[in-house]
């Protein structure tokens, strides 16, 4: 997991160095650094999220827990990776599931439910392109 957040780390520090280039620029037009610099804050956006949650989903976690009556095991070797919508595009997440105890069941998202993630979306992103298409 560590070499996760240092490969977050490593592309938050890129982003800002994209950037930063985009201030220091010359012979540009404002509309033309405007529009660079949109899409630059967009990815320092997009790497800034994903170091958050890798530290999130790398957080010690206890190795059984209880989620709704049911008690589960943290099967740390098992990674659930996917793509989360977020207000700076998607961003690749990689975590740990909870395995029911007794093997039967479904898998849990620890993770997920301490996040607030809802249906492959931070839930406020989720409401607002909701309310945006109605």
């Amino acid at each position: 997991m560590t070499s996760i957040i240092e490969r977050a780390e490593a592309e938050v520090q890129r982003a800002v160095s994209r950037a930063t280039a985009i201030g220091q620029s010359e012979g540009s037009t404002l509309a033309v650094a405007e529009a660079e610099l949109w899409t630059a804050l967009l990815s320092l956006g997009r790497a800034l999220l994903s170091l958050f949650l890798a530290r999130s989903a790398a957080r010690l976690r206890p190795v059984t827990y209880e989620h709704d009556g049911a008690r589960y095991a943290l099967d740390t070797t098992t990674r659930r990776s996917s793509e989360i919508g977020t207000r700076f595009g998607k961003v690749a997440f990689s975590r740990s599931i909870g395995r029911p105890l007794g093997g039967r069941g479904r898998a849990d998202l620890p993770v997920d439910r301490e996040l607030e993630l809802c249906g492959g979306c931070v839930f406020r992103t989720h409401l607002n392109s909701c309310s945006e298409t109605t």
